[in-house]
């Protein structure tokens, strides 16, 4: 499954296409066996300002059809997580993270900066809400397995190219570049 992840964990996925960041510092990508299957690159001022140029939101349609994928690709989600964390996470919070996105009030999240053990669900909701406006998803580097994945599943669903960024990481310089544009930021 994540044999060519370490050239998408290397990348960002802006506009809906994998591109190259514009800096070089890496951080590992670790696994739970101790594994590493690439690397991540944190997202400077420039990837910043690129996923920014790009956002376009998503009709609730698209946003539904991206809900029934997450739901199909439950394995590949719940495997990505397992081989990050170790832990194999209950199916029902891949369909909590899919109803989630379903149910959620549409914002203006723009950038969605999440903590290491942010919840699938909170993720889901998260994602869903600023979806219809274009959002931008910055993970802690311990769910870039997870994230990684789940831009592959917005990439099959063929959402319109700017409603989903992941930028790699959620780390003090990306922070700093992302409290230096004029996007709200959510927390979660």
């Amino acid at each position: 499954m994540f044999e060519d992840y370490s050239e998408r964990l290397f990348a960002h996925y802006v506009a809906g296409r994998w591109r190259a960041p514009f800096v070089s510092a890496a951080i590992p990508v670790r696994l739970a066996d101790g594994h590493v299957p690439g690397q991540i690159i944190p997202a400077g001022p420039r990837d910043v300002a690129r996923a920014a140029a790009a956002r376009r939101g998503a009709e609730p349609a698209a946003i539904e059809h991206l809900a029934r994928r997450v739901e199909a690709a439950q394995s590949e989600l719940s495997q990505a997580i397992a081989a990050q964390t170790g832990h194999q996470p209950d199916p029902e919070q891949i369909l909590a993270m899919a109803a989630a996105m379903r149910k959620a009030s549409a914002t203006d999240h723009g950038v969605i900066l999440s903590a290491e053990h942010t919840g699938l669900e909170q993720i889901g909701k998260a994602l869903g809400a600023g979806l219809s406006k274009g959002v931008i998803w910055c993970p802690h580097p311990t769910q870039a397995l997870l994230a990684t994945t789940f831009a592959t599943v917005v990439h099959e669903a063929e959402l319109p190219a700017g409603a989903f960024a992941l930028l790699h990481a959620r780390v003090d310089t990306t922070e700093a570049a992302l409290r230096a544009s004029v996007l709200p930021i959510h927390l979660i």
